[in-house]
């Protein structure tokens, strides 16, 4: 938020919770939550905050706990964002995050018009086959999903905005991750587009990518069985290759890697505190894209400005937790996998302890 202070700063709208899909793996599918869509009024409030205090986000992501291409205003609101950024004064880059079900040609047109603006359209497939995408989604609009995404490949110009087609492995849809990737594949490469295939968020997402992303599983018992599906399904895929150079161990790869806090050695403090803004549809602000019952909420943009609410005591409390360890109070992070959140180094620790004066935290970055 601070321009230079933090490296992959992000700022996330939730336009609407409302969803068309009612997803096994969705958070949004198990929590009774009041519904409703983000007035015109909140989105204004947010962009003069921005430009007023001259915040700066590496990123914004159009998307929250629903379906934001939901939202009756959808095509007017990224429109009044792509104008207020469009000298990428505000945002490195805006990102959407759509099932791509109820993609109007008003809204195809504007993502398109504005393409160079909008890095990365994530597409959340999951399925090669309708039975298995209804299984999962709970939405019998498969054919319309396909024949969307494929339309906006087939419009954009000069190969922006940048596709991701996303495929979350799990129980249900594990064995047809292959037939997924060649589905897409063949599509795109009829197509002469190139494209990478990605099974975590590194390598950097240059192209348009074939994602088999791991499932943050509701239930965080299930995290260790979800790990070992998708190092399963990947490696199978033959797109997970584990080298044996690191002194005849084999080399850890982040996407099987834990990031739990279990009680036993410590990890780096979550990112989502010092670098994550989630403004929900009616004004509330958190700091985790998870935080589906707003535990972690510090203010609504009624009672003070996004850079006030982001400097509060309540947010410097919950950075100051994860640096120290001590969880106990914050039962949401103690069983967080920590997955979807941007890494942090400790010289971006170090950096914010010592300008708000924090600087008897200090020792504790050396138990890292």
């Amino acid at each position: 938020m601070l321009k230079g202070m933090f490296k992959d700063s992000i700022l996330a709208l939730e336009f609407t919770n409302f969803c068309n899909c009612s997803c096994i793996m969705c958070t949004q599918s198990h929590n009774k939550i009041i519904k409703g869509f983000m007035p015109e009024t909140i989105l204004d409030s947010i962009i003069n905050n921005i430009v007023s205090e001259d915040l700066y986000f590496d990123k914004l992501i159009t998307f929250g706990l629903g379906e934001s291409t939901l939202h009756p205003q959808f095509a007017q609101f990224m429109e009044k964002l792509f104008i207020m950024n469009s000298t990428g004064r505000y945002f490195g880059g805006i990102d959407l995050h759509t099932n791509g079900i109820d993609l109007t040609d008003e809204i195809i047109d504007i993502l398109i018009k504005y393409g160079k603006q909008l890095s990365t359209l994530s597409f959340s497939i999951d399925a090669v086959y309708a039975e298995t995408y209804y299984k999962i989604r709970r939405n019998k609009n498969f054919d319309k999903m396909v024949n969307n995404i494929k339309k906006i490949f087939k419009k954009r110009i000069d190969k922006n905005p940048r596709i991701n087609l996303q495929f979350i492995i799990m129980d249900e849809n594990s064995e047809e991750a292959y037939d997924f990737m060649k589905f897409w594949g063949d599509f795109l490469q009829d197509n002469k587009i190139p494209y990478q295939i990605n099974y975590d968020w590194y390598p950097a997402m240059n192209k348009d990518t074939i994602f088999f992303k791991r499932l943050n599983p509701v239930k965080h018992e299930e995290l260790v069985k979800y790990e070992s599906l998708h190092h399963f399904v990947v490696k199978k895929l033959g797109i997970l290759k584990e080298d044996n150079n690191n002194n005849g161990e084999n080399e850890k790869e982040r996407a099987v890697e834990s990031h739990e806090w279990r009680g036993e050695k410590r990890r780096m403090p979550c990112s989502g505190p010092f670098k994550y803004v989630t403004v929900c549809w009616n004004g509330d602000v958190t700091v985790c894209c998870i935080d589906t019952m707003r535990d972690l909420k510090i203010g609504n943009l009624s009672e003070n400005t996004l850079y006030n609410l982001w400097s509060n005591d309540k947010c410097h409390n919950y950075r100051l937790a994860h640096i120290k360890g001590d969880l106990t109070s914050m039962p949401k992070c103690q069983h967080c996998n920590n997955l979807d959140s941007p890494e942090i180094s400790k010289k971006e620790i170090t950096d914010y302890l010592k300008k708000y004066g924090y600087e008897n935290y200090l020792d504790y970055l050396k138990e890292f």
